[in-house]
């Protein structure tokens, strides 16, 4: 082999290796929608449909259950963006009965992991992302007429899931939050009407313990009914989108979470 090509082969094999090294450290896949993330070996097969919201929710993907529906659930991705595997979540989720929706709130752009300008949390417009949230609750509200809707979101989503059901108070029926950035504002919690389960981790480094009982505190004097559960895991650990969300940890909230959507839901 020549040395130039030798040259280029040791650096594609480098930044594969460097790709590999920074998807661990994130734990996630860094791309949206149909996106194969080239260093990611694993991958899901997925059995909905995608389905067109119209010009205020773009692109979802729905998953409906192999019988009658029994209750709708808006699914609100991470910062991973709308994966195989949160595709294949909302796959899980319509085996128990529930047509599931899960939306894309980069519109098909790919995800990008940090905190500056042009990442995932700066790359979203939250005007937009209501637009697609009630786009997506309408959707299914008129699918499903007599169905109860509940919504669901981890991390970053797990906020955009609790707006979700503050935009429509009504019509949420129960929230599902994985370790989200809470909220402070007690006043624009006593509109939310719907239940909130929250799942925590003990050794999240931004949404510390501390930070957790405070926003229990501030649902309970917004009179918000609520559940809490913590676990000796890190951020992120029940993510569909990694590895290791097969963990005792994540199988346990994510039994918790069956149960809760089943009494609120069912």
């Amino acid at each position: 082999m020549k040395p130039k090509a030798i040259a280029l082969v040791a650096g594609l094999a480098f930044l594969s290796v460097r790709a590999q090294a920074d998807a661990d450290f994130f734990g996630r896949r860094l791309v949206p929608m149909d996106q194969e993330h080239p260093v990611q070996p694993w991958t899901q097969v997925t059995h909905g449909i995608a389905v067109d919201l119209g010009a205020g929710g773009g692109q979802a993907y729905l998953a409906h259950p192999p019988g009658a529906v029994r209750a709708t659930i808006l699914l609100v991705h991470d910062a991973s963006g709308l994966t195989n595997q949160m595709k294949a979540k909302a796959d899980d989720l319509a085996e128990l009965g529930y047509a599931v929706l899960a939306i894309d709130l980069y519109r098909g752009r790919a995800a990008m992991v940090g905190n500056g300008p042009g990442s995932a949390r700066t790359a979203i417009d939250p005007v937009d992302a209501d637009r697609i949230e009630k786009a997506g609750i309408a959707y299914l509200a008129v699918q499903y007429p007599h169905a109860k809707l509940g919504v669901m979101g981890w991390s970053m989503g797990a906020n955009f899931a609790l707006q979700a059901a503050l935009l429509s108070p009504h019509t949420v029926k129960a929230v599902v939050m994985y370790y989200g950035v809470p909220m402070t504002d007690t006043e624009r919690l006593r509109t939310l009407r719907a239940p909130v389960l929250g799942i925590w981790a003990k050794e999240d480094r931004s949404i510390t313990p501390d930070t957790v009982a405070a926003f229990d505190r501030t649902l309970t004097a917004a009179g918000v009914e609520h559940d809490f559960h913590s676990y000796d895991a890190d951020h992120g650990f029940a993510d569909p989108s990694r590895a290791d969300a097969a963990s005792a940890a994540a199988g346990d909230a994510n039994d918790l979470v069956e149960q809760f959507l089943g009494a609120h839901l069912l």
